[in-house]
């Protein structure tokens, strides 16, 4: 996970698997990555709660990427289309 580096100030983040037992807690800055990994089960729904520091607006953009034994890729690599 990273939060793109033009944004100020910092960012705390949760992402929990409502149908699992997933969590992942995390206070980030821009440009700092943290990795992170979780194996979820047959079914999963992702809740993702983002808390900005900063008294403005802005525009989050998300990515999960999901990583399958049969594509040889990088999970977090964005694919648009049908890619």
């Amino acid at each position: 996970m990273q939060v793109w580096g033009g944004h100020s100030g910092s960012w705390d983040i949760r992402a929990q698997d409502v149908m699992g037992p997933g969590k992942f807690d995390v206070s980030i800055l821009p440009g700092e990555p943290t990795p992170f990994a979780y194996q979820a089960g047959p079914q999963s729904r992702l809740q993702v709660d983002v808390r900005w520091s900063e008294p403005r607006d802005t525009t989050l953009l998300l990515w999960v990427g999901l990583e399958t034994p049969m594509l040889h890729r990088n999970p977090c690599e964005p694919v648009y289309g049908r890619g």
